[in-house]
């Protein structure tokens, strides 16, 4: 991911409404997005999707460590993030 050269900030509930989805957490404040997990600075969203080889959600706990503070995933990624804890 490139970072803009002026910070960015949204709140994970104005990011969750405009998708039409739920969140877990309003109150959380959304300073970047990547897909991937090296990547990650702390306020991050992470993408995690299937790729060549592997699915993103896998990569999940190592985002999370470097301060992502939600995950983006479709139900693949679900399960897998369920299976994996």
């Amino acid at each position: 991911m490139e970072r803009p050269f002026k910070r960015y900030e949204k709140s994970l509930r104005a990011i969750a409404e405009f998708l039409g989805v739920e969140s877990g957490s309003g109150d959380v404040v959304i300073t970047g997005l990547t897909q991937s997990s090296q990547d990650i600075q702390p306020g991050d969203i992470f993408l995690a999707f299937a790729g060549a080889r592997t699915h993103g959600a896998r990569y999940c706990k190592a985002a999370r460590d470097r301060g992502a503070c939600a995950v983006l995933t479709d139900i693949t990624g679900a399960a897998i993030i369920a299976e994996l804890g």
